[in-house]
């Protein structure tokens, strides 16, 4: 390394900055537990030209990536062959889907409850007290023909549990097919038994109601379950409902109702008062304020005129506009939003490995124990029927429904919580490492600074001479003819100022100087420090401290004479130094990459608390990129903060790359979180999110975990030479049911959480 890398901070770049790979998001049908989860993750990447694959159970889809194009065809075949059903992802809403599912297991359960609940007071009856309200042929009947009707209804069970055992990828409703089925051929067996006295050993005792009543309670958990999930994506929901649904559109010279969604790029909308602008686009005529709290949470109406840029799904406030579409559809600026939202939720965060891993040995290592447990009592002496109730109890109890929900559910709810406050959190991958930062790098311009200069200094004070008073105004009349970034800035302070503008003759350019014009009959000048030492000692003296602090110094001459210096700088944002003094609390470390100079560099990082040791001046995009890099190897987990063209191989780079909504569309599209609005306080929320989110998720895994490490072992049986009593079927399938709704109901939680 050179001494001039060492000084800025420049190092040779050490990796290639990778590329994206083509994703594909499909609906896939029939999954219910995490085993399922396993079994259409391991089908799909036995596809040539698979790279990684994604299956998220809750919302019920695969996310595929490839380096190629992979034959759908061949992805549906290799599905089908694990015993699942994978669709192109339809246009219904992931809320929508939820809410159909909801539907569709409420309608079962209340057919199933229907036959269920007699069953279950009539079994209970019996078996709690010797009152027998029928004779045995009718009570052999009753019961039979109740839980034919429920295990009719549920068929779906054992046409998905036994279809994924003959493809070898056995799941939860295996076990329930297996477990509800024998009881119910056990008990049909027995009837016979009992009614034609066949004298059959082992067959004497009914589980027609262990059949009936453990479909009832399976569904009733699906169905708690399904509402649960439901209320995981209201989130998303609401982002939906705040959509507009109707446009004014100008054709033929009429002003026409029409779908939102139906508008045209160039076509031209109305927008009256208290509606929303149905487009992003462009105002062609017409005055307002617009509210764009749905898009950046900011609360402060935005004036607004022609030519200004405006974002559908925003509210105008007051009078008419007239708006040139620019993107419509599913290419707003809000349709984006919510497609990154249900993306963030389709995906996985890397903690649900281990529940995959587990999950997928965990079905067949039940299918044993029960085995096992079954075989062990018979030749322990307590007979065939004994051993049938330990073999159901065991498949029904075991069923992996809660860890396959763990993860999915608390990432739904956490990123959905984000969207509401104006953070996308475009992936699970992100969310996880988020609250796990050691060190963030931002960037300097446009993150930790307002990213435009501002003239913050004038000399000599105009309080004490007439004639700087004059040039006060002079200068900015001047400047507002100038096409140079500097230009504005001036212009902005004399109307922040209230100065009233005179008029300007014979504007002039002069490359590589400056500008200069005629004012009130004076040729007023604005121009560099260059000739400055020879003309005036002490305007020179000042404008090399101001240079040396960091500002840009320009001069202001009247009639040829150096009288005036102006200051210029970026404005450091309200909250940086408030946030970087929060994340040092937490212990996170801050360092500052910036392609300006040392002096500008150092001043910022001293006025928002950035150690001088860790700022990196005169860097290059390929030299950021390799700065995040060697923070990565210093600290552990990196997130990077910036909004140019120039951040995002460094965003990319990053385990975490962060930007903002008014940043380009590169980098926006590099980062992993999109801060909505331009509030640094966002960073914070987002990594208290994260680390609640995970908390959650690691809570949900320990007791999903929990529950089969203390279920299984009971209903196999380990208490009952303690204890004389064994796991009834039904009450193992009770607590098969509740597990699954404990988990998603904890996760809920999250939505109380005050980040």
């Amino acid at each position: 390394m050179t001494d001039s890398q060492q000084q800025s901070g420049a190092v040779e770049p050490s990796a290639a900055i990778p590329t994206e790979r083509s994703k594909q998001t499909f609906a896939v049908e029939g999954m219910t537990c995490a085993s399922c989860v396993a079994n259409v993750e391991k089908a799909l990447r036995t596809v040539p030209g698979v790279s990684d694959v994604v299956v998220n159970l809750t919302m019920e889809t695969a996310t595929i990536a490839s380096g190629q194009d992979v034959s759908v065809k061949k992805l549906k075949r290799a599905v089908d062959r694990a015993g699942y059903k994978l669709e192109p992802k339809g246009s219904t809403s992931l809320v929508e889907q939820q809410q159909q599912n909801m539907s569709r297991w409420r309608k079962l359960l209340i057919v199933q409850a229907l036959f269920g609940i007699p069953l279950l007071l009539y079994s209970m009856l019996e078996m709690f007290t010797s009152v027998h309200l029928l004779p045995e042929m009718w009570r052999i009947g009753v019961q039979f023909l109740l839980a034919a009707i429920i295990v009719y209804t549920g068929r779906g069970y054992y046409a998905r549990g036994f279809r994924n055992l003959w493809h070898r990828s056995p799941n939860m409703d295996s076990l329930v097919a297996l477990g509800t089925g024998s009881a119910f051929v056990y008990s049909v067996v027995t009837s016979f038994n009992l009614i034609f006295d066949l004298n059959i050993p082992g067959f004497s005792k009914l589980y027609f109601e262990a059949a009936g009543v453990i479909l009832l309670f399976i569904t009733f958990g699906k169905w708690l379950e399904a509402v649960a999930k439901g209320k995981t994506t209201e989130s998303l929901g609401k982002l939906m409902d705040l959509a507009p649904k109707q446009a004014l559109v100008k054709r033929d010279g009429d002003w026409v109702a029409i779908p939102a969604d139906e508008v045209k790029i160039g076509e031209t909308v109305l927008v009256k008062a208290h509606t929303q602008i149905p487009v992003d686009g462009m105002i062609t005529s017409g005055h307002s304020h617009v509210d764009e709290a749905a898009i950046t949470g900011e609360s402060i109406p935005v004036e607004k005129g022609a030519g200004a840029e405006v974002i559908g799904a925003t509210t105008n406030l007051s009078g008419s506009i007239e708006v040139e579409a620019r993107q419509v559809g599913s290419e707003t600026v809000f349709a984006r939003i919510i497609k990154l939202v249900e993306e963030a939720q389709g995906s996985k965060a890397p903690i649900q490995q281990l529940a995959d891993k587990v999950a997928a040995v965990f079905v067949p290592t039940i299918l044993v124990l029960a085995l096992v447990s079954g075989i062990f009592w018979i030749f322990a002496g307590n007979g065939f029927v004994f051993a049938v109730n330990v073999m159901i109890s065991v498949l029904i109890i075991a069923c992996p429904c809660a860890l396959g929900l763990a993860t999915p559910t608390a990432v739904v709810v956490g990123t959905g919580r984000a969207a509401a406050a104006g953070i996308l959190i475009k992936s699970a991958e992100a969310l996880q490492p988020l609250g796990e930062v050691k060190a963030i790098v931002f960037d300097k311009t446009g993150t930790l600074t307002e990213g435009r200069p501002q003239l913050q200094k004038v000399y000599p004070d105009p309080g004490k001479s007439q004639a700087v008073k004059t040039l006060l105004a002079g200068a900015p009349a001047v400047e507002a003819r100038s096409e140079h970034p500097l230009a504005q800035a001036i212009v902005d302070f004399a109307k922040n100022q209230g100065l009233v503008l005179p008029s300007v003759e014979n504007f002039i350019a002069l490359p590589g100087e400056g500008v200069a014009a005629v004012v009130a009959g004076e040729e007023i000048k604005i121009h560099n420090t260059s000739s400055l030492m020879e003309t005036d000692a002490e305007l020179h003296a000042q404008a090399q401290r101001w240079m040396e602090q960091g500002f840009v110094t320009v001069v202001v001459s009247r009639n040829s004479k150096p009288t005036m210096i102006m200051g210029l700088a970026d404005t450091i944002k309200s909250d940086a130094k408030e946030m970087i003094t929060a994340l040092h609390a937490a212990g996170v470390k801050t360092w500052m990459l910036t392609g300006d100079q040392k002096q500008v560099a150092r001043q910022v990082a001293t006025q928002v608390g950035i150690d001088s040791e860790q700022v990196k001046w005169g860097v290059k995009p390929d030299e950021k990129f390799a700065h995040v890099e060697a923070v990565k190897a210093k600290h552990g987990k990196v997130a990077m903060v910036g909004d140019g063209v120039n951040d995002a191989p460094a965003l990319v780079a990053a385990d975490v790359g962060i930007s903002f909504g008014q940043g380009t569309d590169v980098a926006m599209n590099a980062a992993q979180v999109v801060l909505m609005r331009n509030d640094l306080h966002l960073i914070l929320k987002a990594a208290n999110l994260s680390r609640a989110t995970l908390r959650k998720i690691k809570q949900n895994l320990f007791w999903a975990f929990a529950y089969n490490v203390v279920g299984v072992p009971i209903a196999m049986g380990v208490l009952y030479p303690f204890t004389g009593h064994l796991l009834h079927p039904m009450l193992a399938g009770l607590a098969m049911a509740l597990s699954s709704v404990s988990v998603v109901s904890n996760t809920l939680l999250l939505k109380l959480k005050r980040i």
